[in-house]
């Protein structure tokens, strides 16, 4: 090796390290692989962002009420309509999660704008289901990318990072109550229709710098997953069922009595 040219060193050199760590090519597309969008940071601001969004209607009930001269059994629902969006939108979350992710947060934004500015009990209803279900994306789809990323520490991370969501769903109301008296309705819903697009804006800056690849071993893996069957299926649809019950019974008309 010594006694050869230095272009001839320098080639040798070069394959001999591409057969032992792989070619350049596949290393810089392995490093891009494993940056993919959302980032961590970015799934933490979802999680933060869908329990914001959550738990934001209940505080606002009676300035609805009031501002549209809606009755209890109108008002009412409107809790429907969300609670009907976001399990739509956790039922038909994309074959990647991540453009779940980013169509998630743009409609939460636009549901939440719209909603605003609706004038009455059927545009409040519709724009309410089409936000929900952007944050029922957002919350399945993260869930879903939290546990195919950390798949060592799965459980743990799936605890932390839905914190969030308890920390966002606590932080709404009061939220609600700090800016209620001091700013119009319409542009407290504004300011958290833009926590959303700027979701959405990261997540398209992630997106146009690291590519969204899906394993080839994707399909195989959910080949061998086994089917639900139709007694268990039952039992998470009366469990949710009942989450939805309790959930609107406390956040909703609890904090409006």
């Amino acid at each position: 090796m010594l006694g050869l040219p230095e272009e001839e060193r320098n080639g040798v050199f070069i394959a001999e390290n591409a057969h032992r760590s792989g070619s350049p090519t596949q290393d810089l597309q392995g490093k891009r692989s494993t940056a993919q969008a959302p980032s961590l940071p970015l799934l933490a601001y979802g999680f933060l962002l869908t329990g914001l969004g959550t738990a934001l209607l209940g505080p606002i009930l009676p300035l609805l009420a009031a501002r549209h001269h809606l009755s209890d059994a109108s008002i009412g629902l409107l809790p429907l309509a969300q609670f009907l969006g976001a399990t739509v939108g956790g039922m038909t979350v994309f074959r990647r999660p991540q453009y779940s992710f980013g169509t998630g947060a743009f409609a939460a934004a636009a549901g939440l704008s719209l909603f605003a500015i609706a004038p009455a009990l059927p545009m409040l209803m519709a724009v309410l289901f089409a936000g929900a279900w952007g944050i029922g994306q957002m919350i399945a789809s993260s869930n879903v990318i939290a546990g195919s990323r950390y798949t060592q520490n799965r459980a743990s991370a799936l605890t932390l990072l839905n914190a969030l969501f308890s920390v966002g769903a606590l932080l709404s109301p009061l939220f609600a109550s700090w800016f209620t008296p001091h700013m119009p309705l319409r542009s407290i819903l504004w300011g958290f229709a833009a926590l959303f697009a700027i979701a959405a804006l990261l997540f398209a800056f992630e997106r146009s710098r690291s590519p969204i690849d899906v394993p080839e071993s994707t399909s195989a893996a959910a080949s061998d997953v086994p089917s639900l069957g139709l007694p268990l299926f039952l039992f998470f649809v009366l469990l949710l069922a009942r989450y939805g019950a309790y959930e609107s019974s406390f956040n909703v008309w609890l904090t409006t009595s």
